[in-house]
């Protein structure tokens, strides 16, 4: 792996596709995807890409989750490449 660990698969557990987006949805008054305002904007779902087609992914996530929606749950498992996904 990137880090010298070998990862024999992934849990995800109510993942979010971009802290970007669901902030703007929360606080739509301030101008939140400026970058001054949010360092690290986790584009989680760019970096989903990334992930290697063989590793496993379970990912996780409650229908009535208040803070990060089943959608953008929904929308970082579409981005995994994995053969072997399920959520």
């Amino acid at each position: 792996g990137e880090r010298g660990v070998e990862l024999a698969a992934v849990v995800l557990e109510a993942g979010l596709a971009s802290c970007v987006d669901i902030a703007a949805k929360a606080y739509p008054f301030l101008p939140i995807r400026l970058p001054l305002l949010m360092r690290d904007p986790f584009h989680n779902a760019l970096r989903a890409q990334r992930m290697p087609p063989s590793l496993p992914v379970l990912q996780l996530h409650g229908g009535k989750d208040e803070l990060v929606p089943l959608s953008d749950g929904k929308a970082l498992f579409r981005a995994l490449p994995a053969s072997r996904k399920r959520m």
